[in-house]
């Protein structure tokens, strides 16, 4: 499929998988979880009655060069990622770790 300057608006993204995706100027805007604690039934409109919580998942994903701007992290999990020249803030999250690893072995 090419979504080449497609604009999308109200979307309802749930269990979808999507492999082999390319991305270049893409801009995501205002994405956000559902705001319940757990997946479950709900009458919101063009959801079919489903809500779903569980997590979005980022698998064999080149993000290198990504922004991630005014973005709400909380609960995020970074596994076994490649995190060279990634900064936080302006500050090398190789920094970081580095100084947490020392800290914590002091």
């Amino acid at each position: 499929m090419n979504f080449v300057n497609a604009e999308w608006e109200h979307i309802y993204f749930s269990n979808v998988h999507v492999n082999h995706i390319q991305l270049g100027g893409t801009v995501f805007d205002n994405i956000k979880r559902p705001d319940a604690q757990r997946s479950r039934l709900d009458e919101e409109p063009g959801t079919d009655g489903w809500v779903n919580v569980e997590p979005v998942v980022f698998r064999n994903s080149d993000l290198g060069g990504a922004v991630f701007d005014n973005c709400a992290l909380n609960g995020v999990d970074i596994r076994g990622c490649r995190m060279d020249g990634m900064t936080i803030d302006g500050i090398p999250v190789a920094e970081l770790l580095a100084a947490y690893a020392a800290a914590k072995s002091r």
